[in-house]
């Protein structure tokens, strides 16, 4: 599964919010806004249209500054990919 997570930061600070409880991911952990790629969506326009659902911030994606990938279910493999990318704010 292919994840894209965003780092907002304005001055020294950085926009972080805590997941649902409800999760089935870390639920109650802190984390990027950011999620799913739709089918066929070109990534920096997929992060931009996550971090406007989550936050309704309206961001550019600057660039990718990090990949990793892990098992996440448990089941021996890596079953996610994360992609993070910086971001500038533009509302």
């Amino acid at each position: 599964k292919l994840i894209q997570k965003a780092v907002i930061k304005q001055g020294e600070k950085y926009l972080i919010g805590l997941r649902s409880e409800k999760a089935k991911y870390f639920p109650l952990h802190w984390d990027f806004p950011g999620g799913k790629l739709e089918p066929g969506e070109e990534p920096f326009e997929g992060i931009a249209r996550e971090v406007k659902e989550e936050t309704n911030l309206d961001v550019k994606p600057q660039e990718v500054i990090g990949v990793y990938r892990f098992d996440i279910d448990g089941v021996g493999e890596e079953t996610h990919q994360f992609t993070i990318y910086s971001t500038e704010i533009l509302g």
